[in-house]
């Protein structure tokens, strides 16, 4: 009896030993260290919320370069929607690919609801909604361009209206989203009011979410 006893004991330690070798083998390939905040705020050692399985460069997907990649969107029908500046980094451009991370179309030349020229540089956030409309932040240019996949804009989406704003107030949208009744929420570099909420016709709603300073 005590001789079985022993030989699970020796299993169970064996088991042990073999699921943390794994464990340990399987931190050791992520490529960075991972850390959070404890009660004090001092810095402590944690497991890594996301490990990466895979680099990709511009030759990956059929681009000569990605020069300053800065927001990426999954569309419904599993396409993947990439912001991107030229090769001279001179203008924006929207990467459009399949799954596989290969190039479909490049959308580098955008007009305005009158058909004219658009300049648009250094462009951040990007989505598309049920309709397969697409929508840009447009910083630089204190907008938000909705448009088609040739680049040909229908509705652009200005600042606030003074009355909901201070003085200080500037309107550089860096993220977005699309609600479900097709409303979009925008993030604006510097604003402490919230979360700007747009209606469909482009006009604002309110503000929501502040954080508390």
């Amino acid at each position: 009896m005590k001789r079985n006893y022993k030989k699970l004991l020796a299993l169970i330690a064996s088991v042990m030993l073999v699921m943390s070798l794994l464990v340990t083998s399987a931190f050791a390939y992520v490529p960075y260290n991972a850390y959070n905040f404890d009660f004090y705020g001092d810095i402590v050692s944690g497991p890594a919320g996301y490990v990466p399985e895979k680099v990709l460069f511009g030759s990956d997907m059929g681009l000569d370069v990605l020069t300053n990649p800065s927001d990426m969107y999954v569309t419904k029908d599993n396409r993947i929607l990439l912001v991107d500046q030229d090769e001279t980094n001179s203008y924006a451009r929207i990467i459009i690919l399949n799954s596989d991370f290969k190039l479909l179309k490049i959308i580098d030349k955008f007009t305005g609801t009158d058909g004219k020229p658009l300049v648009v540089n250094n462009a951040k956030g990007v989505c598309m909604d049920k309709e397969g409309y697409i929508y840009l932040c447009d910083p630089d240019n204190y907008r938000i361009l909705k448009m088609n996949e040739k680049g040909q804009t229908v509705l652009v989406y200005g600042a606030p209206p003074k009355e909901f704003v201070t003085d200080s107030f500037t309107y550089r949208p860096q993220k977005l989203g699309i609600g479900i009744n097709g409303s979009i929420y925008v993030i604006s570099q510097g604003c402490t009011d919230g979360i700007l909420e747009f209606d469909t016709k482009g006009v604002f709603v309110r503000f929501f979410g502040a954080p508390e300073v």
